[in-house]
């Protein structure tokens, strides 16, 4: 994790014990190189802890089994090769590239970053992201 994404990272976890909040920050960082700071871990934290308990339950353990695969001397491309990666995959994208940035942090977001802002109808949108729990239980 940067210095930046430390610094604005909020302080808890909503659903993710620590192991699956390291190996989120992992993933999004080899999928979306460069995503850290903006936060795509807490995205996926947050999304995990309001989906419906047995999804819920599947992406906890899709974490763990790619914590066990990294643990053990396994590869990225061990990982890859997992039936639930492309759910993984998915989810670290959408993170990144949706434009979220987490609470507190205020640098650029993955639109500004790739220059997705030029598009006059993108320029115009503002994100609303108070359906997430990172910023419904931000200050509690």
């Amino acid at each position: 994790m940067s210095s930046s994404n430390a610094e604005t990272a909020p302080s808890r976890s909503f659903c993710f014990d620590a192991s699956q909040r390291h190996v989120a920050e992992q993933l999004c960082e080899a999928i979306v190189p460069g995503s850290s700071p903006a936060g795509p871990a807490v995205y996926l934290d947050s999304v995990a802890a309001d989906m419906p308990d047995e999804q819920r339950a599947a992406l906890l353990g899709c974490l763990d089994d790619v914590g066990t695969v990294l643990g053990t001397g396994g590869s990225w491309e061990d990982v890859a090769a997992r039936d639930h990666f492309g759910w993984l995959r998915a989810l670290c994208i959408e993170a990144y590239y949706s434009d979220f940035r987490q609470p507190g942090y205020t640098g650029p977001g993955a639109w500004s970053v790739i220059g997705f802002t030029s598009a006059p109808m993108a320029a115009m949108a503002k994100q609303d992201w108070s359906y997430l729990r990172c910023f419904r239980e931000e200050g509690e």
